[in-house]
């Protein structure tokens, strides 16, 4: 039970100090926990609010984008060396577990235009956690600076737990931002469009029908203009005949 117990934490260090192995990760890494880091403040901030469609689809094209870059990476591995080694299988073992994410990237996009599940059921799969996790755990393993096994396995879903629970808890104590409501401009009601732009209602005939049963004031108030509304101003025409 003690060899278990250390082989776990020993599973735990080799994650948390596998980007060291290869600096140069951290071109994929830090984009990816920058916008999660950035989505889970703005959710935080905003608890009214749910995911949307177009947030799940974001989350998909992300991760689909990520995993292009690290079959890209596998690729150029597999060109370069020898498949029929012990390494060449490795790096194909390493394909396989990516493509497994690109199908999910794929499966993400597909579901969010679509809209075939229940957003309960599918925005919990779609979310910023979720998905940014898998990108981080996909270019680790991509890269080689994390070796699967399943010890590491059995790591990576206890720390995905962990870090959804600190979500939750973080989330909890956070205020929420409550300008939000106030310039919120698609609640209506103020004369303004989504856009911000001021709407205009579409005229209607009883507003013509107004304009044209009422006399004209301003000819009236014109001092120039005649107090016989019937006076025939041709007679005064000097080039009429």
């Amino acid at each position: 039970m003690n060899k278990l117990i250390q082989e776990i934490l020993l599973g735990f260090l080799e994650i948390f100090k596998s980007p060291a192995k290869d600096w140069s990760v951290f071109w994929l890494l830090a984009p990816i926990f920058l916008f999660w880091i950035i989505l889970e403040i703005y959710f935080d901030k905003h608890k009214k609010e749910a995911l949307g469609w177009n947030t799940a689809l974001g989350n998909g094209l992300s991760l689909f984008w990520v995993t292009i870059s690290c079959l890209k990476f596998i690729f150029a591995l597999m060109m370069s060396h020898d498949i029929t080694t012990s390494f060449g299988t490795e790096v194909f073992w390493r394909m396989v577990a990516i493509f497994f994410i690109f199908t999910y990237s794929i499966f993400i996009i597909w579901v969010s235009f679509k809209h075939n599940i229940k957003d309960k059921y599918f925005y919990p799969i779609a979310s910023p956690t979720p998905i940014y996790y898998l990108s981080a755990v996909i270019v680790l393993l991509a890269y080689g600076v994390l070796n699967f096994s399943w010890i590491i396995i059995f790591d990576l879903f206890i720390l995905y737990w962990v870090i959804l629970g600190l979500e939750l808890l973080i989330r909890r104590y956070v205020p929420e931002d409550d300008t939000s409501s106030e310039n919120d401009t698609l609640s209506g009601g103020s004369g303004v469009d989504s856009f911000g732009s001021p709407s205009y209602g579409s005229p209607t005939s009883s507003s013509f029908d107004s304009q044209a049963s009422t006399p004209s004031t301003i000819s009236n108030n014109n001092p120039f203009a005649s107090n016989n509304p019937t006076s025939n101003t041709s007679n005064d025409d000097p080039f009429k005949f």
